[in-house]
């Protein structure tokens, strides 16, 4: 390809990839020039594949080869065959120059480097990046003689093995990304560098993320992905670690440069970086730089490792071809040499071998996408220029269900709140309905959400009121839970059982009259099934038993395990009725179910009531599910967050000591002497967001909505996780700050947008209740431990071990020192 030719142009991304795929494929000759690999000698994980390219090849059979598809909002032509590919990519180069704007990798590169450029920016660095690349291939310390020189380190660690079993991942990840190291740092590192192993799990957790499906659904919902919590975030995290690494190397070069020798990579585009700095219009900056070696490090590392951990595969699985090509490589390169380029003339079945196998493995099936950056006629159709259009109401399809997402605070609260009787409606969550037979109040909708709403919320109050209210029950479950933490004599141990039991037995004294031991066999294993029920809906079997509800019923799997679990926790709560029933007194109700068995009696002879035993069980469990796990979770990122934060822990136990003292329990009367404490509690509360999408509304009728017409029968997801991050709303949403709800003068400010518990008329019944449990349980423990960890603040993670429906907390250990 000439200098200045652009036909192909933007195959040079490919002959990169493809120049250091074959000249590592070299590496496969030294193993077979050393070895013989057989299946009970080696043991390989195989990279994932998508299946988009199989059913995009299928549908060409129908179709042709130039296809239209929506891609979430975005509209996708895929050219199928050869004939169609070679037309648009070889003779009309021109026009397909464009590369398309993948979300993750703009996000990766922040829109600099050779792989997401276009215009000039490609034409400039392209140029560069491959004179550079021929210039080292030819040069002194070229890119063959780096090979080879990792071919034997390869070689040397394999043959530390001792013929065991081992997987060569590692070790092939470490040779092909110490050719790209030497390439662009001018050095090689150690397979047991820190720093570098780092490096490598970074590469390879990003190309893993990249080809899975969260992965797809942020290049087709790139704005929502950034609002949903979720592993993007981590891998974004760790890419901007990739970029400080390289950040830093460039320094190191920079400090040390000579003009008049260049090293490696970062030296030649330093030193053009040198010549052009006075012309503002260059391409030739830092941001360029760090972006294309992160282009060169993620593009040149995992894919050609897969290829030779897929040849390895193959090689094992065709034990004749691996003989043949030892044979011919002991013929012409022998046992006492490396192999070079020049061999591979004389290797013609090795080199056939190399070359069906990148044919046959196709790393990068779908190929990267190409960009119409102006209308462009292709064999009788008209492929039209991008253009994008996002705002707060967005549609999304999941499998067949039509989504309506709205974000932000002024789109959900204008919904939720202002036209509130719109959206009362609540959509159909397939697993819900399952879990509760359709019944209860949190799935229903029409009158029977009304009458099981309004006496739920009448009932609550009236228990809040009564001699022996929910605050007296609060208070008394903290002793317990504080007597069980001083049990522990300051050793480390799990929270999750503690806190689990007390907000239980929150749940238990409301619903049933009565609370249970820590150690009762059936409460524990009520609290098992619904912590494993939490957890199935927040984890992708549960968004997809939400998708597709006929087809994981006739599936094996989890599901079937969970529901057959919510069926136990059902005939316990009957059981727990029936016992009510045989002991009610109409005249002195002892909790929720006796206020329900009452005025079940009261309108038994009305066939249209709701109060009947369907609609009591489901209601109940509806407490339970929605009441236990999610302020237990609560609570357990709010200790995680005081270890990680000791000196807000500190502030709040001197703001405690103040108001209420050592010696007796707080009061939800205390909270508004208690502002920073108040403070804290609602961070933690906006920050984890335990419900990030909220529970889904429903049009049950056409709603007209910001000039939209969403259809009856849309599902509305409130993005409560958009609402508790906007810029708009708070000062730093990325980050835990008590100061969003203390003004100047230190007194608590309350801050429309603070929504955890969603907004209108189908926001959490339990609100209340969930406020004041939070509240009285973490003054309780602050007042009388201080939390910390053997690790220290900063081994905190606070990234979520489910995160879907719900953000569930990981599990972790604590130390709780009582306070003298």
């Amino acid at each position: 390809m000439g200098e200045n030719s652009h036909k192909g142009g933007r195959d040079c991304e490919a002959k990169l990839k493809c120049t250091l795929c074959k000249s590592c494929c070299c590496l496969c000759g030294c193993l077979l020039h050393e070895y013989r690999i057989e299946q009970n000698r080696i043991s390989f994980i195989s990279p994932t594949r998508g299946n988009l390219q199989r059913h995009s090849s299928k549908l060409s059979e129908t179709y042709g080869p130039v296809m239209t598809v929506y891609l979430g909002p975005q509209r996708a032509v895929f050219l199928v065959g050869y004939e169609a590919v070679k037309e648009a990519l070889v003779d009309r180069a021109e026009d397909f120059t464009g590369r398309g704007p993948v979300p993750f990798l703009i996000r990766a590169t922040k829109g600099y480097g050779l792989v997401v450029s276009n215009g000039e920016r490609w034409r400039q660095l392209r140029r560069f990046t491959l004179s550079t690349l021929r210039d080292f291939g030819m040069g002194r310390k070229g890119m063959e003689e780096w090979i080879q020189e990792e071919s034997q380190h390869l070689v040397n660690r394999i043959n530390s093995t001792n013929a065991a079993p081992f997987d060569p991942t590692f070790f092939l990840s470490c040779s092909v990304s110490n050719v790209i190291c030497s390439l662009v740092f001018g050095q090689r590192f150690s397979y047991d560098d820190k720093d570098f192993l780092d490096l490598l799990h970074i590469i390879s957790d990003t190309l893993k993320f990249g080809s899975s499906p969260l992965g797809q659904l942020y290049n087709i919902f790139p704005r929502l992905m950034e609002r949903l919590p979720g592993r993007q975030h981590k891998v974004i995290a760790n890419i901007e670690k990739l970029r400080e690494f390289t950040m830093t190397k460039i320094q190191e070069h920079q400090d040390t440069l000579d003009i008049s020798s260049p090293r490696d990579y970062i030296d030649c585009f330093l030193t053009r970086l040198s010549q052009e700095k006075d012309i503002p219009t260059t391409e030739f900056h830092h941001n360029n730089l760090v972006s294309t070696v992160l282009n060169l490090y993620l593009a040149g590392t995992e894919t050609t490792s897969s290829t030779i951990r897929y040849a390895l595969n193959l090689l094992i699985k065709y034990p004749k071809i691996q003989e043949t090509m030892q044979q011919e490589i002991d013929t012409v390169v022998g046992r006492n040499r490396c192999p070079y380029m020049e061999d591979r003339k004389s290797l013609p079945f090795t080199d056939a071998v190399i070359h069906e196998i990148q044919r046959c493995m196709d790393i990068i099936p779908l190929g990267v996408p190409r960009y119409a950056v102006q209308d462009i006629s292709f064999r009788g159709y008209t492929l039209p220029k991008l253009s994008e259009t996002y705002g707060p109401v967005m549609t999304v399809y999941l499998g067949p269900q039509r989504a309506v997402f709205l974000v932000g605070y002024e789109a959900v609260k204008e919904a939720l709140v202002d036209r509130a009787e719109d959206f009362t409606g609540r959509g159909p969550v397939p697993f819900l309905i399952r879990a509760t037979k359709g019944y209860g109040l949190a799935v229903s909708n029409g009158e029977r959400w009304r009458q099981l709403r309004r006496f739920t919320l009448t009932t609550l109050r009236d228990f809040g009121m009564g001699r022996k209210g929910m605050e007296e029950w609060i208070q008394e479950e903290s002793q317990h839970l504080v007597n069980r933490i001083n049990g522990t004599n300051a050793a480390p141990f799990d929270p999750t059982f503690f806190l689990s039991c007390s907000v239980s037995n929150v749940i238990c004294c409301l619903v049933f009259g009565q609370r249970f031991s820590y150690d009762d066999k059936d409460f524990l294993e009520l609290l098992h099934i619904i912590s494993d029920t939490l957890k199935f809906g927040s984890s992708p079997w549960g968004q997809l038993y939400n998708i597709f509800p006929r087809l994981m019923e006739r599936l094996p799997g989890r599901q079937h395990k969970v529901f057959a679990n919510i069926e136990k926790l059902r005939q316990f709560t009957m059981t727990k009725i029936q016992e009510h029933q045989d002991t009610l007194d109409i005249s002195s109700p002892r909790d929720y179910i006796d206020c329900f068995l009452t005025r079940l009696s009261q309108e038994k002879d009305i066939p249209t009531t709701e109060f009947h035993h369907n609609n009591l069980v489901s209601t109940v469990l509806n407490l339970y599910l929605a009441g236990t796990e999610t302020s237990s979770s609560t609570m357990r990122y709010a200790l995680n967050l005081l270890i990680k934060y000791p000196k807000i822990q500190e502030t709040m136990q001197q703001e405690i000591d103040t108001v209420v003292g050592r010696n007796r329990c707080p009061y939800m009367e205390d909270r508004k002497s208690l502002p920073f404490t108040d403070a804290v509690i609602h961070e933690i509360q906006r920050c984890m967001d335990i419900i990030p999408l909220g529970v889904p509304r429903y049009a049950v009728q056409d709603i007209s909505f910001r000039g939209y017409t969403l259809p009856k029968g849309t599902l509305i997801f409130p993005m409560l996780h958009s609402v508790l991050k906007e810029e708009k709303q708070w000062a730093t949403p990325w980050t835990f700050n008590p100061q969003h709800f203390l003004d100047q003068n230190g007194n608590f400010k309350k801050n429309p947008a603070f929504l955890p518990f969603s907004a209108g008329k189908r926001s959490c019944a339990g609100e209340s209740l969930a406020r004041m449990e939070i509240f009285l349980f973490m003054v309780s423990l602050v007042q009388n431990f201080t939390f910390s960890c053997s690790e220290g603040p900063d081994s905190i993670d606070l990234s979520a071990e489910y995160s879907s429906f719900a953000n569930l907390p990981r599990q972790y250990m604590i130390i709780a020192t009582p306070r003298c």
